[in-house]
């Protein structure tokens, strides 16, 4: 069959030249198809037809997506279906089709009786009829790669018409199949720059630093991280030679261990070092390293990882610290424990033998005599009550000192204080009082540790006191809490004396006074009432004396 045959109908040769040209300017594959179908249609005589690609399910299934389409829509429904598919290319995926047995086979399908032909397959309702049919299979380089579906030409289809339009068919096929090329170099690309961004992201906001270095230790590049642990803008690293940065101290190990890695001893290694910021500080860093090597074998370039360990180098330094420092006061515990129960024995024997001297009717000493055993006696119990506050002590710091709590009242514990220290008042010229409190109040507290505590206060508060002054106790309810006041109109405390307060030992000058003291007395005191679940406050004032106040629970806590 010729183009003679059919004259007036377009000239094969020029719808090819045409359709070539519009490929290469570039005019979108869907235009150029577009503009060919009715070419084709009317080549052929055609009522009807498309031209589609071949696509493939994940699973291998081929399936056709349409360029063009003829629009044989015939009711509301198809049409509306045809105008939301034609941009986004309308899908046939049922192979049981005439259609369908040209993709599957790969041949041409002439159906010029397709009411009976087994391929057909079902026409939907009120589809226009088909009276014949061609499916034209086009190929690129022997692979499948589109189809041109035509219908109802008048007589039908036969081979000499393949043979006739087959330099048309060969010319769509190679389009077609170099559209699906440079559709696959783009989506390749895409792909390509996708990652590149995904990478970069992961590069320049990942929490650890990162970096790429040559082989002879220069930074290439580095993300923002590495730049914040290493206290130098990126532009400033790259080109540096890790050497020039790394504190000198660790340079050696360093250098020995990526030596051992290109030597290919090792695939990786990590170490703790320092590196040297701009401004002369050090940062403690975790550095992590591997070797990127060519497909032969041979090394390319290094990678790296860098995380600021400088914060927990220093919790490390402090935890050995702290070990270091509970060990050595363990052991300090530990000694005065067994020192003060040494002493106490020879300590004890000096006293009673003291004692047996100044109370002999049978050989009475001179009064010279006395007053000198008096000061054995009174340094000896001054030594004694030293160490009985540091027994305590020990005992509390060990853990070894329980409290039996219990609900009791305050005021029997109150005079039982007084009673003990009304010798040393009397002495001292401090009066004893109570300024208010209610008889009946109730605390929980272990009552032998409270009374030692009163005791503590009220013994201060006579000995930095001075003749004609008051050592008073008062109470108060305050929520939960009982509050327990001792005051005095002794010197009062300086703010820098409270600061210094609790300190063993420290008696904020007064060992330069008269008055005895060990400075342990109210380390003691405080203890005790913290393993009551109680606080302890002052408040005082240089000339006017002060006041220490106790609170307690009233109350069992719930719970």
């Amino acid at each position: 069959m010729t183009d003679s045959v059919h004259p007036g109908l377009p000239d094969l040769g020029v719808v090819i030249t045409r359709l070539q040209a519009q490929y290469i300017r570039g005019v979108e594959p869907r235009q150029v198809f577009d503009g060919l179908l009715p070419e084709l249609l009317a080549l052929t005589g055609s009522e009807y037809g498309f031209i589609a690609e071949v696509w493939r399910e994940p699973s291998g299934q081929p399936y056709l997506k349409v360029f063009t389409l003829t629009n044989i829509a015939w009711d509301d429904a198809t049409r509306a279906l045809f105008e939301a598919q034609k941009d986004s290319g309308i899908e046939f995926r049922n192979m049981n089709t005439l259609f369908g047995a040209a993709v599957l086979g790969g041949e041409p399908v002439i159906a010029n009786e397709p009411a009976t032909d087994p391929r057909r397959g079902g026409l939907p309702p009120g589809h226009p009829p088909m009276r014949a049919f061609l499916g034209m299979p086009l190929h690129q380089g022997g692979v499948l790669v589109g189809l041109v579906g035509l219908a109802n030409r008048p007589g039908g289809y036969d081979q000499a018409l393949i043979t006739h339009l087959q330099a048309l068919f060969a010319t769509v096929g190679s389009i077609m199949g170099q559209v699906q090329v440079e559709r696959e170099r783009r989506r390749t690309e895409q792909a390509l720059r996708d990652s590149e961004a995904l990478y970069r992201a992961t590069f320049d906001r990942a929490p650890l630093g990162f970096a790429q270095v040559d082989l002879e230790g220069r930074f290439l590049e580095v993300n923002q991280r590495q730049c914040q642990i290493l206290g130098r803008p990126a532009h400033e690293l790259r080109g540096l030679r890790f050497h020039e940065i790394t504190h000198p101290d660790d340079l050696a190990a360093d250098v020995q261990r990526l030596q051992a890695l290109l030597d290919g001893e090792v695939t990786d290694y990590a170490l703790d070092k320092r590196y040297l910021r701009p401004d002369g500080s050090t940062v403690w860093t975790r550095l992590t390293v591997a070797l990127l090597r060519h497909a032969d074998g041979s090394p390319h370039k290094i990678v790296s990882t860098l995380e600021d360990v400088s914060e927990r180098r220093q919790l490390e330094h402090a935890r050995v610290a702290a070990q270091a420092a509970e060990r050595a006061n363990r052991a300090k515990t530990e000694f005065l424990s067994r020192m003060s129960h040494e002493l106490r024995t020879p300590l004890n024997a000096v006293l009673g033998f003291a004692q047996l001297l100044r109370m002999n009717p049978g050989e009475p000493l001179a009064p010279r005599q006395q007053e000198h055993v008096v000061h054995i006696e009174r340094a000896g119990q001054h030594l004694l009550g030293m160490i009985n506050d540091v027994l305590d002590l020990a005992r509390i710091e060990q853990g070894a000192l329980a409290v039996h709590m219990e609900s009791l009242a305050l005021a029997p514990v109150v005079d039982d204080a007084f009673a003990l220290l009304q010798t040393a008042a009397r002495d001292a010229g401090v009066a004893l009082c109570c300024d208010e409190g209610d008889p009946a109040a109730q605390l929980w507290a272990d009552g032998l540790r409270l009374r030692q505590v009163l005791v503590n206060l009220l013994s201060n508060a006579v000995k930095y006191n001075h003749r004609g002054g008051e050592a008073a106790v008062a109470w108060c309810v305050e929520g939960p809490h009982l509050r327990i006041s001792v005051r005095d109109t002794g010197p009062g405390l300086t703010p820098a004396q409270r600061e210094h307060l609790f300190e063993p030992f420290n008696r904020l000058g007064a060992e330069r006074s008269r008055v005895e003291g060990s400075g342990i007395g109210l380390v003691v005191t405080r203890r005790l009432v913290d393993l009551m679940g109680g606080r302890i406050e002052v408040n005082s004032t240089p000339g006017q004396g002060s006041r220490f106040s106790v609170l307690l629970l009233r109350e069992a806590p719930r719970g």
